[in-house]
């Protein structure tokens, strides 16, 4: 009966180990923490527009404009800042506050 009870117990412990993911060396690798990052500031944008009552958009952006390549693409025409986003299967581009400087932490 101890045998029993030992051996449902030794094949039981599986179900407590929690979920395990397996891949194969020759697929790409998926950086978890970037793309944690990534939805998180998706999630801050969506959430700052929702809460803005009156935002200035347009559908084409003017001569000349400087692209800003951040996490998150801006474009910078005179002093003023756009962002692309999708709506309605459309590119609009909607005025922001100039981005903010990101640091760049080296590890050594």
């Amino acid at each position: 009966m101890r045998f029993f009870i030992s051996l449902l117990f030794f094949f039981s412990w599986g179900l407590w180990a929690g979920q395990v993911t397996v891949t194969k060396s020759s697929e790409p690798q998926v950086d978890v923490w970037h793309l944690k990052q990534q939805l998180h500031q998706q999630h801050l944008w969506r959430e700052a527009m929702r809460q803005q009552q009156n935002l200035f958009w347009i559908s084409q952006l003017p001569l000349g404009c400087l692209l800003l390549p951040r996490p998150i693409n801006y474009f910078q025409c005179g002093q003023s800042y756009y962002r692309p986003y999708q709506y309605q299967g459309q590119q609009i581009y909607i005025q922001v506050d100039p981005p903010k400087e990101e640091k760049i932490q080296i590890n050594k």
